[in-house]
């Protein structure tokens, strides 16, 4: 698997996993977590634009990246970038597909434990798991009325 591609996941898996996986101040119940999970785990589908900055020292500027993510449970996964480049990943059980430049290629996940690694991680996260996993996480939030944030 290219290092683009493990450096594109992980910032992924940042981008959702703090999406889901909040630190602030004043913790939350443990009742308030357990209805966040189980609202979350019963997502069927998810679709959003994504932002991703990649900041590393051999650049002479942060490199900014659009695109959209799709989700489709169980486990299918598709991060489709637009900007600066057009390329395609998409995740279907243990299969990674490469979409970029009118070709694809497809290798077997499971083959590259990190990259494997960086998809359960990635799932734990969209599907809530992570805000229930104390040993993993530590989760804690504001609530604000009906909001917690």
């Amino acid at each position: 698997m290219s290092a683009r591609l493990v450096s594109i996941v992980s910032a992924a898996l940042l981008f959702l996993c703090s999406s889901f996986c909040m630190n602030a101040q004043n913790s939350v119940s443990d009742q308030q977590i357990e209805k966040i999970a189980a609202a979350t785990s019963s997502f069927k589908s998810i679709v959003c634009d994504i932002t991703q900055t990649r900041v590393l020292q051999m650049m002479d500027a942060p490199v900014v990246s659009k695109g959209k993510m799709n989700y489709l449970a169980p486990g299918k996964l598709r991060l489709e970038y637009t900007t600066p480049d057009k390329v395609a990943y998409v995740i279907n059980g243990s299969a990674i597909t490469t979409i970029a430049g009118g070709k694809s290629t497809t290798a077997d996940l499971s083959a590259n434990r990190k990259a494997t690694g960086m998809f359960d991680f990635i799932m734990t996260c969209i599907t809530g798991e992570c805000i229930t996993d104390r040993s993993s996480f530590n989760v804690s939030g504001t609530a604000s009325g009906n909001d917690i944030v």
